[in-house]
């Protein structure tokens, strides 16, 4: 039985950063199951409010559990949070 990827193979995204910046995260799967190295879709959804509201987070402390390979602590920086 062969699994099939629910996701695309390669989606990148955009993170507004300060000034004008950004970094570009790419997202990359390997195998049949398509789990490997995912960003998760509260991962990606935490990055977008984030990026929304930057005035929440700006040097504040922030930590992150549980959204894929990190896209939502990488967002956090990228907007101002302290740590």
């Amino acid at each position: 039985m062969e699994l099939k990827s629910r996701r695309p193979q390669h989606r990148p995204f955009r993170l507004p950063g300060p000034a004008g910046t950004h970094a570009e995260v790419r997202e990359t799967t390997f195998g049949g199951s398509g789990l490997g190295y995912a960003l998760w879709d509260a991962g990606t959804g935490l990055a977008i409010w984030l990026a929304l509201n930057r005035d929440r987070v700006a040097g504040q402390r922030v930590l992150e559990l549980g959204s894929g390979v990190g896209i939502g602590g990488v967002a956090a920086a990228l907007v101002g949070a302290e740590s």
